[in-house]
């Protein structure tokens, strides 16, 4: 039976708010709070010392720097892992994407994750170097293995690992959450925790395309595409 925990970095100051994908902010203080939280249920849960393979930007690797000290875990830093490049999106709210590239805007609303981010990276990049850092972190022979990543490549990671069986509320990971994956045959989903207090559960959460959007949000991208035909 192998085990492996996959994180979401904890929350930095534009969570909840701006795109941030090779921008390299630290956690605030409601990251570094959940980060430790979010290593002690890890700690409590897989055998000493795990390999942790993590995204190298800094909310990323100070995520799993809290995973570590709490697990006696050795980081091993993975490029295919860093979040995608939003590109021109980079550093904005939903609304200022919006009014500026409203194809791309709608298609996060309607739920799209295959997206090619203006002036940015292209899902058939990102979905290859994704690809790579998985197959390297499944042909690891521990027992446990934690993964520590960002919003879109933890998506795609759920997709390779657990196709359509996986879980809805489980597609987009909110920061600092945790799914717990095991793997006999197949893999399948086992547990997971998230933060019991969330600064921002009642915004859009722009960070990860495809998740789910506020009404207004909806109501826009409606509107947006009714103004277009």
């Amino acid at each position: 039976m192998k085990r492996l925990v996959l994180v979401r970095h904890a929350s930095t100051a534009w969570s909840g708010r701006r795109y941030c994908g090779r921008t390299d902010l630290p956690l605030d203080s409601f990251g570094r709070r959940d980060a430790r939280a979010a290593a002690s249920w890890i700690a409590a849960r897989v055998q000493p010392g795990p390999p942790i393979y993590a995204s190298p930007l800094r909310r990323s690797a100070e995520t799993a720097d809290y995973v570590s000290r709490a697990t006696a875990g050795h980081l091993v830093f993975c490029d295919g892992l860093r979040e995608a490049d939003f590109g021109a999106v980079e550093g904005a709210t939903f609304e200022e994407m919006e009014a500026a590239w409203p194809d791309t805007a709608r298609a996060l609303a309607n739920g799209e994750s295959r997206l090619d981010w203006p002036l940015g990276e292209r899902w058939s990049d990102l979905e290859r170097r994704v690809t790579a850092a998985w197959e390297n972190v499944t042909w690891d022979d521990s027992d446990d293995v934690v993964v520590v990543t960002h919003g879109v490549p933890a998506r795609l990671l759920l997709d390779l690992a657990l196709g359509a069986a996986s879980p809805a509320p489980l597609r987009t990971l909110a920061p600092a959450q945790v799914a717990v994956l095991e793997r006999d045959r197949e893999w399948r989903l086992v547990s997971s925790w998230s933060p019991q207090h969330r600064r921002h559960e009642h915004e859009h959460e722009p960070a990860i395309p495809a998740c789910p959007v506020t009404a207004p949000a909806r109501h826009r991208a409606s509107r947006l595409s009714e103004e277009q035909r």
